[in-house]
């Protein structure tokens, strides 16, 4: 799927927006009820081995991997390998920059909340879910493009921080 986003990105954009489905767990079937109770009291299983569990439908991640949100995922491993080599890159950057990696910072961290996965499942409000986590990610590769091809626009990073000053002292170094 291509979209016309150049203002935000261009032909980068293109290229993050892959089309893609992938599945990066493998789903599991719920635990027996014996099993849940033996791990509940402790009794570890003999094969040392931890399953994956969450308390969210099934025992395990469909309400946040499944066939309305997969989509999301390349995505946003995308972005996690760009936000790694922007941590790697400026390790210590003074003023603007260091404005526009935090602001990066948290357009990733807002483009991962688990809400949007659990919405578009959940089909209370997809199209306001599939918004978050473009422009997020559109943000993100905007702010990348600054700091890697052309320069900091001050004006634009003002009015995204404006509007998403989640964690406003976040450490994009975390990243590294």
């Amino acid at each position: 799927m291509t979209r016309n986003c150049s203002a935000t990105g261009g032909m980068r954009v293109r290229n993050f927006l892959i089309t893609s489905r992938a599945n990066f767990f493998t789903t599991r079937k719920p635990l027996r009820s014996s099993r849940r109770a033996n791990i509940c009291a402790g009794i570890r299983p003999s094969n040392r081995h931890t399953r994956a569990s969450s308390w969210g439908e099934e025992g395990y991640w469909r309400a946040w991997l499944n066939e309305n949100n997969e989509w999301i995922y390349p995505h946003l491993q995308v972005a996690q390998e760009w936000m790694t080599n922007l941590a790697q890159k400026y390790p210590k950057a003074p003023g603007l920059k260091a404005r526009a990696l935090r602001q990066a910072a948290r357009e990733l961290l807002l483009a991962q909340a688990s809400d949007w996965p659990f919405i578009l499942r959940a089909g209370t409000s997809p199209d306001y879910a599939r918004r978050r986590v473009k422009d997020h990610l559109l943000r993100f590769i905007a702010l990348h493009d600054q700091l890697t091809v052309t320069k900091v626009d001050e004006k634009w990073l003002r009015e995204i921080e404006s509007r998403d000053n989640l964690f406003p002292e976040v450490d994009w170094t975390y990243w590294k």
